[in-house]
């Protein structure tokens, strides 16, 4: 009996250290504890802020975001921190901050702006140094912070704001939602994607592995956590929007001056937490707001024009029957808040179809399931049994927007000879690493289904959801809390039930370089807008298209256009756009792309996948004798959000199944000595 004991002892232990392994995957919420690099010791945090100051001029916004390093330690820290900014930025600044001087920096390829911050942060200087992970997502590395010291880094950027709806806005993400990263840790230092490509694996210290999908895991990983040490940030935005305005709001609470139809916006708590993204938006008088809008700048010789132009509304066309697939996110990144925004838009959305269509609902986290076979009549017996579906919908588990994609497209090419207009609703927070292999694979399955986007949540990945939607011919829409949900839906499916403008074509008059280059469908409520670079400057312009009632065409004097800085700027971002946009639909290589996109970048000193803005201080400030902790910014949770941080549900439960895997073993272990006890012949 005493190996009886022995083994059952054993089994106590091993159902212990589950217990243990549990609690890690699934327990309360872990804080960020930031530690030495090398030793493991504790270390205290490194502190940031964050202060955004901004013009906007007519749709062009020039912002500039100071982030505020504090090393509140005795000892010298190398920082880091990945954070996020407008999915269509054109970054185009750094200035690093040290002792009140002012250091420019230069813009290098990535390759070589990396070698120049190493060796000054080798040789003891201040350094700073600022690299694109995506076109969304950031890493800013600073070197050799002295003790109790603060030093500053300013981005400027330029961004055009969005028209839809009857409304502007301009979108500041504040924080990231931790991301999915699938596929299992790489083993060696590069990786052969689906396209054979070899990509070499980057190194970085977030709480992902690097994945043969996301071979950057470990660079777009930071910690997170819910206990603010400071990420707070501020406002000061000058707003000459050229029309008379109506109303100026924010996702946050605003004080907005006026003077001479010039406003100035502030927030009226002076700050607020760096959880959420900050949405400005104003909206023109009734009888004010544009058809047509031209600028030009002229900048070395050439001409950039910028033409926005908002069709008028069409009679919309009798109901299209639809064959619609609705596809929602239950995975953990959508915990909480997330989640019940996403269940009540959907719930919303049934609303909207009609007797004559058909529908199917997917629910996906690690798997995709779809609720019928097939898309099934919209009647009240199948309304019923969806509405059952969706109420008894958790977050949980990955985030396999492949999978789902892939089987909601399999659902709307299934024959369908009632010849229904196609189209899938995807709700998400899109909160992925691999939005490369997803828009590569999504590249010839649609057909002509159209995708419509829906980000959910305070921190949605929107450079997925712009770059998923034009890839599918659609449009996407944000829902950042529940008060928007029922006037979001609502746009959604007005905008959704017909395209109004088709086959668009437009004649510069001159040889242009312009962009869009394919010019997507319009629907209801968006406008025209287009950038184009040539040598003399284009004095009409005129449009034609296919519309809901006959041919539709429109033309443009562009003799009088106003003048506007950083066109120039927002045309290379674009052509940039247009290049990447060939490379993630594996139209192009990465050494092609490369080859477009680093003298373009160069030449506007724009940051991009392939340059880096470096800054050093050409003095040694470092004693040699001291050795700096390598320490990480923490990026907070988003609002509303009940996942675990900073290592998200979404992540692999490599761990967890390890565990699961020696307590079988020991079981069976445990079963065969038992039987080999009973076997034993008794005295």
């Amino acid at each position: 009996m005493k190996t009886l004991q022995k083994w059952l002892l054993w089994l106590a232990l091993c159902w212990l250290t589950l217990a243990r392994a549990l609690a890690a995957e699934g327990g309360s919420a872990p804080e960020m504890r930031l530690a030495d690099a090398k030793t493991g010791a504790p270390s205290a945090a490194l502190l940031m802020n964050m202060a955004v100051n901004g013009n906007i001029n007519g749709m062009v916004a020039g912002m500039h975001i100071s982030q505020t390093f504090t090393n509140p330690g005795a000892g010298w820290v190398n920082g880091t921190y990945v954070f996020p900014l407008p999915e269509n930025a054109a970054v185009n600044e750094l200035t690093f901050i040290v002792n009140g001087r002012k250091i420019t920096a230069q813009i290098k390829e990535r390759a070589q702006a990396q070698q120049i911050f190493e060796q000054a942060k080798q040789a003891g200087k201040k350094a700073a140094l600022l690299e694109q992970e995506r076109p969304n997502l950031f890493t800013m590395s600073i070197a050799n912070i002295p003790p109790h010291a603060t030093v500053q880094a300013d981005i400027h950027y330029v961004e055009l704001a969005r028209y839809d709806n009857g409304q502007f806005s301009l979108r500041l993400p504040t924080t990231l939602t931790p991301r999915y990263m699938p596929g299992s840790a790489a083993a060696s230092n590069s990786v052969v994607q689906d396209d054979g490509q070899v990509v070499p694996l980057q190194s970085g210290n977030g709480w992902a592995s690097n994945t043969a999908a996301v071979p950057d895991a470990a660079r777009i990983s930071p910690p997170q956590t819910r206990a603010s040490s400071g990420q707070n940030y501020s406002v000061d935005i000058n707003l000459n929007s050229g029309l008379p305005l109506a109303k100026v709001t924010g996702s946050q609470a605003l004080v907005v001056s006026n003077s001479n139809g010039r406003h100035h916006v502030r927030l009226q708590a002076g700050s607020a937490r760096m959880d959420s993204d900050f949405v400005l938006s104003w909206q023109p008088q009734a009888g004010s707001e544009p058809q047509a809008a031209a600028f030009t700048q002229t900048l070395n010789g050439q001409q950039y024009t910028m033409l926005m132009l908002v069709p008028p509304s069409q009679a919309t066309r009798a109901a299209i029957p639809r064959q619609l697939v609705f596809v929602i996110d239950s995975s953990g990144s959508m915990a909480g808040e997330s989640m019940d925004q996403a269940k009540a838009g959907l719930l919303q959305a049934l609303g909207y179809l009609n007797p004559g269509d058909t529908f199917n609902i997917i629910d996906f986290d690690s798997e995709a399931r779809a609720l019928f076979p097939a898309t099934v009549a919209a009647n009240e017996a199948n309304l019923q049994r969806a509405q059952q579906f969706i109420n008894g919908l958790e977050a949980d588990g990955g985030t396999e927007i492949d999978t789902a994609l892939s089987l909601a497209t399999q659902i709307t090419q299934q024959p369908d000879n009632s010849k229904r207009t196609a189209q899938i609703v995807f709700i998400t927070d899109g909160s992925v690493g691999n939005e490369r292999q997803i828009f590569e694979n999504l590249q010839g399955k649609l057909g002509n289904t159209r995708l419509f986007t829906v980000g959910i949540g305070s921190a949605p990945n929107s450079y997925f959801m712009q770059k998923a939607a034009q890839y599918g011919r659609g449009s996407y829409t944000y829902i950042g809390n529940s008060n928007e949900v029922a006037a979001q839906i609502a746009a959604l499916f007005a905008k959704i039930q017909a395209p109004q403008l088709r086959n668009i074509r437009v004649n510069w008059g001159v040889q242009t370089d312009a962009y869009p280059q394919h010019i997507p469908d319009l629907y209801a409520s968006e406008p025209l807008l287009l950038l184009a670079q040539s040598q003399t400057a284009p004095k009409q312009f005129s449009v034609s298209a296919d519309g809901n009632t006959g041919p539709w065409q429109h033309s443009l004097d562009l003799s009088q256009s106003a003048n506007s800085d950083n066109l120039a700027t927002v045309w290379a971002r674009r052509k940039i756009d247009n290049i990447s946009d060939s490379l993630n639909l594996g139209l192009i290589g990465r050494d092609e792309a490369r080859d477009q996109i680093l003298p373009l970048a160069l030449a506007h000193r724009l940051l991009s996948e392939f340059t880096s803005f470096v800054a050093v201080e050409e003095v040694v400030s470092k004693p040699q004798t001291e050795l700096p902790q390598d320490l990480a910014v923490a990026n907070l949770m988003p609002e509303g959000s009940t996942m675990a941080a900073p290592y998200p549900q979404t992540a692999t439960a490599a761990a967890l199944l390890q565990w699961l895997g020696l307590l079988l073993l020991l079981t069976a272990a445990l079963w065969w000595q038992w039987q080999q006890h009973l076997a034993k012949p008794t005295a």
